[in-house]
């Protein structure tokens, strides 16, 4: 049962990583956008994929 206790409490880590990285995400995007313009579309997109790969590998990594 440890086990299975630990592996809810890392996800729910793994979980609240991610979230604080979007959040820290868009507040720099809007940081930036309210200095230098808009991103286009595909500038956005990109950044999303390579945010959802590093979710991913973390979530990898715990398991």
């Amino acid at each position: 049962m440890e086990r299975s206790h630990e592996a809810v409490e890392a996800r729910g880590s793994v979980a609240g990583e991610s979230e604080l990285r979007w959040r820290v995400a868009r507040r720099v995007v809007a940081d930036w956008q309210a200095e230098h313009g808009v991103f286009a579309a595909a500038e956005l997109a990109a950044a999303r994929a390579e945010m959802d790969g590093a979710d991913a590998e973390a979530w990898a990594k715990r398991g």
